[in-house]
């Protein structure tokens, strides 16, 4: 158990985290056969440690209530008590700060010092392990200190902040204990940047980062240089700030290139987007926009492969084997090496020569400006935005010229726009309401892009909450919808163009329709949802129907390849927790249940051009926290398909009937992006099928003019007409529009 656990507190020391968990858990195993719970406790502590930096912090609270729960078997105020309490104290302290509660945090921290100290004064005895206990006791006390100061600066009270980290460092020199002072320097080096005490800051922040190098300490290293490019690029040196960010992104990424799940790489990553952010503004402010463009492109294929990992087997790649296909990011085993390391390189030049779609998701290879510049055709404009928390950054491209805007709104006050508007469509507030909200997003996210646009086609690529935003239904200050003037693509990241234009092919006349599958409750029903599948049928032929009990999970996976087109009437479920496990729902049977998802649909080998989603919430993947969506549209992509049709929100089942019924009409002579926007023009003008809408829907609002809130009352007269956005926008096509 020990060894265990020491081989558990080394990975963690070397940033290696999922060792340092799986190690933990191990010793843990082992330590609740032996009588003393200190080996349980110990363990504990090192597990909570190890989780608290995966940035996992649900999991270090249940460790650490595990560990108050053993402390209490000893009488209260005995040193044993004493000692573990301020251990669990001190890891809830940090773990409240994570989650905001800093007057808390600060609470807890304190009863940590105070414990601490009481054992210090307390313990008595000489030896080696009297000694051993008063270092351990110290060594815990210096990092409750340092997490009061971490608190402390987290709500602003800066002066406390810098108290508490001297105060620290001052105790661990005179104690000679030296691994923590890396730490509490960065912690004083941050205190001293907040109070625009620069020069100091920067002093204080060298001798942490110095320390951390020869320490090998990952993670101070990468907050120190961190916060020295904050302060390099807030005293004007931006090239050396950004020397300093390369730094600080270099060791991010090898820490979470050792984290093979896709939770922890989600997690962890999310952590530190504070360096990417700070190193666009660096290169935004040095004139270097097409730098800036390759980190906002970097954060969103980094996302990728945080929420792919190993959990996706690539079975559609046969020249890579099984073992490969689940080692197919970074080396993560727990032997290591060099000869790991070069085999992963070998595998990833195998990889990127065959397969580079592949390739893609085990490096991170965005594509230059230039590149993504090439992929454009002429009547093609691209709009990439970043969200960070002061500003908007926005790429507008064109085969042949570029420009790189700003737009001074925060990350705060745009969550507060895009929530607004969400919350005027879904509420059905009047047109003119909702008109004024969107004509402010309008203003503000595309009339500076607009103006320098001399293209008809856009091809936006979102970020963070503009993942949720449908810029199909801006409203200008001509009194238009944007639709009404632009086609309108959307691609998760500008890189993925390369292979959604690759995977371009003729919409064929075979289409694969499925419908209202049998979910074993009525509620669930969508009776509009058959009759969409079956007009599907009626215009083309060739087609197949699977509906209500033939709408099978194992139908739907044997039939899909034979198919070019694939469409789904479904409801579709989407998982926070596990994005990967996000799923259309069809009808259970056999050894299948009825959970068509994510981490599945990677491993189809799809022959369609198209892949309609035509359910609720079907766009709307996780948000990670590298701000990328990942969801049902990308794994349709991946597993062959160009185009995904998919909704932003809970739809109305007999608009959504008229409106896919004139989709798959125009979709004869049309590109796929315009025969979707001339099925939403027919709704905003009002040329909707009566015999349809008149209809009440099951899966939306009910019959048109109920609000939400009405929909088990009665009908009521007809008030709201198809050219609201709720009935006629909530539909988006994901990658190639041609």
């Amino acid at each position: 158990s020990r060894a265990y656990r020491e081989a558990s507190n080394s990975a963690h020391y070397l940033g290696d985290l999922e060792k340092a968990i799986a190690y933990g858990e191990r010793a843990l195993a082992l330590a609740e056969k032996i009588a003393d719970p200190r080996f349980q406790l110990r363990t504990i502590g090192s597990l909570v440690a190890a989780h608290q930096s995966a940035r996992n912090f649900a999991k270090a609270a249940e460790y650490i209530e595990l560990g108050f729960k053993i402390a209490n078997k000893w009488p209260p105020n005995s040193l044993d008590w004493m000692y573990w309490h301020g251990a669990f104290y001190s890891q809830r302290g940090r773990n409240f700060t994570r989650h905001g509660k800093y007057e808390k945090a600060v609470e807890e921290l304190d009863q940590a010092i105070h414990l601490y100290n009481e054992f210090l004064t307390t313990i008595t005895g000489v030896g080696r392990q009297a000694e051993d206990l008063k270092e351990n006791a110290r060594t815990n006390m210096l990092f409750a200190y340092g997490r009061r100061g971490f608190a402390y600066h987290s709500m602003g009270r800066f002066d406390r902040a810098l108290d508490s980290y001297q105060k620290a460092l001052e105790l661990a020199k005179e104690w000679g204990i030296g691994f923590p002072q890396s730490a509490f320097y960065l912690g004083v080096g941050m205190s001293l940047h907040s109070r625009k005490d620069f020069t100091a800051a920067l002093d204080n922040l060298h001798k942490a980062l110095d320390l951390a190098r020869r320490q090998q300490r990952p993670d101070v290293l990468s907050n120190a240089a961190r916060w020295i490019g904050d302060v390099l690029r807030e005293t004007g040196k931006q090239a050396e700030a950004v020397a300093s960010y390369r730094e600080a992104v270099e060791q991010i990424e090898s820490v979470r290139s050792l984290l093979s799940s896709q939770n922890g790489r989600q997690t962890y990553f999310g952590g530190w987007l504070e360096a990417y952010w700070g190193m666009t503004a660096a290169l935004w402010q040095t004139g270097a926009h097409d730098q800036a463009f390759h980190y906002s492109e970097r954060v969103r294929s980094r996302s990728f492969l945080d929420m792919l990992g190993t959990k996706v087997r690539l079975s559609k790649v046969r020249s890579i084997s099984v073992e490969e296909e689940l080692s197919l990011t970074e080396p993560n085993s727990l032997s290591g090496g060099e000869d790991e390391e070069g085999r992963y390189q070998a595998l990833v030049e195998k990889a990127r020569k065959q397969h580079p779609e592949q390739a893609s998701l085990m490096s991170v290879e965005p594509l230059t400006l230039k590149q993504v510049q090439a992929l454009l055709e002429p009547r093609q404009a691209l709009l990439e935005y970043l969200v960070t928390p002061q500003r908007i950054y926005l790429w507008v491209l064109e085969k042949e010229r570029v420009r790189a805007l700003t737009i001074p709104l925060s990350q705060k006050e745009l969550i507060a726009k895009v929530q607004a508007l969400r919350t005027a469509i879904s509420d059905l507030k009047p047109l003119k309401e909702y008109q004024t909200i969107a004509r402010e997003l309008y203003e503000q996210l595309l009339t500076p892009a607009i103006s320098l646009v001399r293209a008809k086609e856009l091809i936006i690529v979102p970020h963070g909450v503009l993942h949720y935003l449908p810029f199909q239904a801006l409203y200008s200050a001509k009194g238009k919808y944007l639709v009404e003037d632009y086609s309108l693509t959307f691609v998760s990241s500008a890189s993925l163009i390369q292979f959604t234009k690759a995977k371009r092919k003729t919409v064929g006349q075979k289409v694969l329709a499925v419908g209202n599958p049998n979910l074993g409750a009525f509620a669930v029903e969508l009776p509009l949802a058959e009759l969409e599948a079956r007009e599907v049928r009626r215009l083309y032929p060739r087609s197949t129907v699977f509906v209500k009990a033939e709408a099978t999970e194992e139908r739907v996976k044997s039939f899909s390849p034979g198919y070019d087109v694939l469409h789904f009437a479904t409801h579709a479920e989407l998982s926070k927790q596990d994005p990967l496990s996000s799923a259309v729902l069809l009808t259970k049977a056999g050894d299948e249940d009825g959970k068509l998802e994510v981490k599945e649909i990677f491993g189809m080998n799809l022959n369609a051009s198209l892949v309609v989603l035509s359910g609720c919430e079907t766009a709307l993947g996780e948000l990670s926290s590298g701000d990328e969506l990942v969801g049902l549209t990308r794994a349709f992509i991946y597993a062959g398909t160009s185009s995904v049709v998919a909704s932003l929100w809970k739809v109305d089942d007999a608009s959504t009937a008229h409106l896919m019924s004139s989709f798959y009409k125009n979709l004869k002579t049309m590109t796929k992006v315009e025969a979707l926007r001339q099925a939403q023009l027919e709704l905003i003008r009002g040329r909707a099928s009566s015999d349809l809408l008149a209809r009440r829907g099951i899966g939306g609002i009910g019959k048109l003019g109920d609000t939400p809130s009405a929909m088990h009352s009665a009908p009521s007269p007809l008030s709201v007409t198809t050219s609201h956005p709720y009935f006629w926008a909530p539909f988006i096509l994901v990658g190639d529009g041609k």
